[in-house]
């Protein structure tokens, strides 16, 4: 194949040497004046036998005169003026000395044939009258013909070189070219150029400098290939400073440099174009600036063509690029970096609809402009865009246009200005703005970065990540009325917002729907609330589904979500948020809501299933939920959430203050009586000792160690049995801040005129904190003859005990005297000169040292008289079953059980009287005083008696108060309420008082007799199975008419239901048991008696 190739390219050239030798002449002109006037006759001769005439310019300098030249092209040859081959410059004209004159090409025939210049180099074509002149000109009636300037060189000159004119309609297809200039160089042109119309100039291999308004083609085209265009200006205020493509013209350059080094000095663009096709391929272009600001303008109306083509493509330093509002930019495969403009046009295009595929821009510095029009559509693809800063202008806008970004990455993004005024990309949309496999990293922002507001706006984040970025707003705040976000497959990590007035990374507002899909956010923070914030909700509708929200921090509420309803409640929202195979974890916030943080006034519908909720904290309530507005729905949603059927794991979530999983501000105080004492009744002036404890919504306590909620306070204010405040009455102040969420008041005092029930309304001191609670008390006047009655200077009163000198001893008490003066009037002053101090009681002597015990002589007499009559009844008894023994009412229980029933009642009996009436009541509480007393009082009696939480005597139980201590007992309701309290028992040092501590527990006597019954028990139920009457001794008996009696329990053996004296009977039984049972152990310990279950 290789030597086929090579013979066939010989049998070419041999061909063509020969064609040159036959159809071909080389013809030489002689020197002269009158040179040039002798090609046309020359040409006229030898076209008629050959087909190329090429005519040699024997001389290296040629000064034209001032007749202009007409040269004439046969029909059927070509014909090419050589410039000296001699000279390495070939002929040079030179128009110096105003020689200026212009030449005119004549086309008779239109067969495709060519006119060419070779080696030519023209000089000093100046006008020395200025006006709009030209070099070479050429009319033409058709497109098949060629002009042709190679190896020419174009020096110094102000007239246009070239104008092509035709006469007939445009044509719609043109040939390859009419017009080339190939290998030409042009240096300090100072005007038009070139002037075509319909016809296709194409320049290649040619080189341009200090060349100015080059080419302007009017229904023409213009292809530019492999050139070098240095220092291009405009000489005048032309259209254009390069090329003015006009009408249906196109301008097509390939593979070509522009470097400028100096400001285009007029207000032109670089290149005009009126709704023409532009084609820029494998282009460079470097600092090209002009003073009117872009490189390229198209100034076409819609439905025109008005594409320009871009690709391969190199721009740098560069004023922007395109301006035209109704023009399609295609980008594809180039760059733009080092671009610093100070301009308000966009970087790179102002267009209708723009496409950027695989292309590169970076170090670009904005001052005052984007890298795209507002008003443009703005397709985006495989592109990279970094290092770029603005200091005044969005880096991307569009206002009611699609934006669409795909498989671009952004990186060290700098974004200088207000924070509503700059941003990444801000959009007033009814549009769509897509990021698809798009990567953002390392943006600083003075603002939001993403900003987009107006009605309507659909956004996608698909395979998406932001990632190392930080702002001193949002990344994305969207405002419109109704937004739709998609977030699917994307990861937003280690993100920060330094605003803390600007809320959240993302926020959303009005009427949102948004679903976030298989997505990651992981340690982002917010030095505001919230790292998604939903504000001014209208309609909401979230779907989170297999998505992580992990390590997320926020310096004030919501850790990862905030939900701020429209403050609109009278209108009816649609809420909806659905939460599936999620994890929520180690997100904190400094205040409120670990994860979430609400301020709702609608209902929402919210459903969680599969999703673990763990670690999450907030410092100060809520380390799951916070709910500024709480609502039923909302106080459920917890039971909702632990529900095992929705397979929910909420676990370790902490809040400092209060609610580790829910919580509410603080809406009420709980009132913790002091004493268990329910019921306040005082004397005017006394003290009051409660606690008030400060719990949420959710009845969680209110630790606040913050002290985040130190301004809550305390007020008090005294109401009437109708709520209305008392006109005169005094409250003493009170402690009003709360510690770990109690306020202890132990020294309230309430001063009142008249005495009476009363209400005291404890509220907030803040008004921001609606909390009030009350209770109830009755204040009482002073009895006089234990208290002096004082009143204040308000008509308030008081009641101030006595006082007295050397009473201040804890076995001594003040009492009242009679401070009379003698007179009927008693004089209302607490003197201690008529006051007195005496010893309480149970102490004697000077100093009140001695123990005063009871004489109980009496009592003893007495408990051994009863007790010898009831023995000796008892007894009697005993002794008269003997005789009786077969009587049916003996037989029916049994002698030896009535025998042993009558011992046992008279064997406990006897030691609760005997004991007593051998032993004086003095107690100290040891080991065995309280045996003594639980024999002599029975365990209830004892327990009420000598048990309860109060002060008691220091050496002596008061006999004589037994009855008081009884009616006390009796009026108890239950013996249960006194069995759960821990007491304490104060004494004196000296007794040698020791403290007990009670607990119900199984010993091995209990344990014995539990054994024994459950035995028997087993016994019974294996032998007897239900029949009731072997297991309940208490069931009442039916005489058995058959045999008389009670003992063959025929009768009851036929009862198939209890009646309502069985079940008292069954009731009393196991009452009984229990008692039995009721086993109590003491132990000594050294501080108070505590009774254990």
């Amino acid at each position: 194949m290789f030597h086929i190739l090579r013979y066939n390219h010989l049998i070419l050239s041999v061909f063509i040497i020969i064609w040159k030798i036959i159809f071909a002449i080389d013809i030489e002109l002689p020197k002269g004046e009158n040179t040039l006037r002798k090609i046309n006759e020359l040409v006229n001769n030898y076209s008629i036998k050959y087909k190329t005439i090429n005519i040699y310019f024997t001389e290296d300098y040629f000064i034209p005169t001032l007749d202009d030249y007409y040269f004439g092209v046969p029909e059927n040859s070509n014909v090419t003026l050589i410039g000296n081959p001699n000279n390495e410059n070939g002929t040079i004209f030179d128009f110096s000395n105003d020689k200026f004159n212009h030449y005119t090409i004549y086309f008779g025939q239109y067969n495709g044939q060519e006119y060419k210049f070779e080696n030519i180099t023209f000089i000093n074509y100046i006008n020395p009258n200025g006006g709009d002149h030209l070099l070479i000109h050429t009319r033409s009636e058709d497109v098949k013909f060629g002009l042709v300037f190679k190896n020419c060189k174009f020096d110094v000159g102000n007239a246009k070189i070239l104008i092509v004119q035709y006469q007939m309609e445009k044509k719609d297809k043109w040939n390859d070219y009419q017009i080339l200039f190939d290998s030409c160089r042009f240096r300090r042109k100072d005007h038009d150029s070139y002037y075509v119309k319909n016809y296709v100039i194409k320049i290649i291999n040619s080189v341009f400098y200090n060349c100015s308004n080059l080419f302007q083609c009017n229904f023409g085209k213009l292809e530019i290939d492999n050139c070098i265009f240095n220092n291009i200006c405009s000489a005048s205020n032309k259209n254009s400073a390069f090329a003015d493509v006009l009408f249906d013209g196109s301008l097509e350059i390939r593979n070509t440099i522009f470097n400028n080094e100096k400001l285009i000095n007029k207000a032109v663009p670089f290149i005009k174009g009126n709704g023409n096709n532009i084609h820029l391929f494998n282009v460079t272009m470097k600092n090209v600036h002009n003073e009117i600001g872009f490189v390229i303008q198209d100034i076409g109306k819609s439905g025109n063509n008005n594409t320009i083509y871009i690709n391969d493509s190199y721009f740098e330093n560069i004023s922007s690029l395109i301006y035209g509002d109704n023009i399609n930019t295609y980008i594809s495969n180039s760059a733009f970096l080092n671009i610093n403009n100070r301009n308000t046009f966009p970087i790179i295009a102002t267009s209708k609809n723009t496409y950027v595929n695989s292309c590169k821009i970076t170090n670009i510095k904005l001052n005052g402009a984007s890298l795209f029009d507002d008003m443009t559509s703005l397709y985006i693809n495989n592109t990279i865009i970094e290092n770029v800063t603005t200091l005044y202008k969005p880096i991307f806008q569009t206002n009611n246009k699609d934006l669409i970004f795909n498989s671009t990455n952004m990186k060290n993004i700098t974004i200088i200005c207000d924070i509503y005024e700059c941003n990444l990309i801000s959009a007033k949309t009814s549009k769509n703005i897509q990021f698809h496999n798009v990567n953002i990293q390392d943006v600083h922002s003075n603002g939001n970065v993403i900003y987009i507001n107006g009605n309507s706006v659909n956004i996608e984040f698909d395979n998406f990540i932001l990632e190392n970025s930080d702002s001193y707003g949002a990344f994305l705040k969207c405002i419109s009325e109704n937004v739709n976000v998609q977030i699917r497959n994307s990861m937003i990590n280690n993100n920060v917002n330094h605003n803390k007035f600007e809320n959240g990374l993302i926020i959303f507002k009005n009427n949102i729907h948004i679903d976030i899909i298989n997505s990651l956010f992981d340690n982002n923070k917010s030095h505001s609330s919230g790292i998604l914030y939903f504000d001014e909700i209208k309609n909401l509708n979230i779907t989170i589904y297999n998505s992580k929200f992990i390590n997320n921090n926020c310096l004030n509420n919501g850790g990862t979500i905030n939900l701020i309803d429209k403050n609109d409640s009278y209108k009816e929202y649609i809420k909806k948020i659905r939460i599936n195979d999620s994890l929520f974890n180690n997100n904190t916030a400094k205040y409120f809501g670990g994860i979430l943080y609400t301020n709702i006034f609608n209902s929402y519908d919210i459903k969680v299933i599969n999703t673990n909720i763990t670690n999450n904290y907030a410092g100060v309530a809520g380390g799951f939920a916070f709910y500024s507005q709480i609502n039923f729905p909302l106080k459920n949603f917890y039971s909702y959430l632990k529900d095992k059927t929705f397979n929910n794991l909420i676990k370790n979530n902490k809040a400092k203050s209060h609610g580790n999983d829910f919580a509410t501000h603080p809406t009420h105080f709980d009132l913790i009586y002091n004493n268990n004492n329910t019921n306040f009744e005082i004397l005017s002036g006394q003290k009051i000792s409660l606690t008030l404890e400060l719990k949420d919504s959710l009845n969680n306590i209110v630790i606040d160690s913050e002290k985040y909620y130190s301004n809550i306070g305390v007020h008090t204010k005294l109401l009437d049995y109708k709520n209305n405040e008392v006109d005169n009455y005094y409250i003493s102040d009170i402690m009003s801040t709360f510690s770990n969420g109690l306020n202890e008041i132990n020294s309230m005092k309430v001063f009142i005129e008249t005495p009476g029930l009363y209400h005291i309304r404890l509220n907030s001191k803040s008004n921001y904190f609606d909390i009030s609670s009350d209770f109830d008390i009755k204040i009482n006047d002073c009895n006089i003859t234990e208290y002096y009655k004082i009143i204040k200077s308000n008509n308030v009163f008081y009641c101030e005990e006595p006082i007295c000198y050397n009473c201040n001893s804890k076995y001594k008490i003040c009492n009242k005297g009679n401070n009379d003066n003698g007179s009927d009037e008693i004089i209302n002053i607490n003197n201690p000169e008529y006051n007195t101090c005496n010893c309480i009681t149970g102490r004697k002597g000077i100093n009140c040292e001695e123990k005063d015990f009871e004489d109980t002589s009496g009592f003893k007499i007495i408990a051994t008289v009863l007790t010898a009559v009831i023995e000796v009844f008892i007894i009697t008894i005993a002794v008269t079953l003997i005789p009786f023994k077969n009587y049916e009412v003996v037989k029916d229980f049994g002698k030896y059980s009535l025998l042993s029933i009558t011992i046992g009642i008279y064997i406990p009996f006897s030691i609760r009287m005997i004991i007593p009436s051998k032993f004086s009541l003095k107690f100290n509480l040891s080991f065995e005083d309280n045996i003594l007393m639980n024999n002599i009082f029975s365990t209830e009696i004892f327990e009420k008696m000598f048990k309860e939480t109060r002060e008691i005597s220091y050496s002596l139980f008061d006999i004589n108060n037994i009855k008081k201590y009884l009616h006390h007992y009796d009026n108890r309701k239950s013996f249960n309420d006194y069995q759960n309290i821990t007491r304490s028992l104060s004494s004196d040092s000296g007794d040698n008082v020791q403290s007990m501590e009670i607990s119900k527990r199984r010993t091995i006597s209990s344990l014995i007799k539990q054994s024994h019954f459950s035995l028997v028990s087993s016994r019974n139920n294996y032998s007897y199975g239900n029949r009731r009457e072997f297991y309940f001794l208490g069931v009442p008996k039916k005489k058995c008419i058959e045999h008389k009696s009670y003992s063959c329990e025929c009768e009851t053996k036929q009862i198939d239901k209890y009646t309502v004296e069985e079940i008292q009977s069954i009731e009393e039984f196991v009452d009984t048991y229990n008692k039995i049972f009721n086993i109590k152990h003491i132990f000594k310990k050294k501080s108070k008696i505590i009774i254990k279950k």
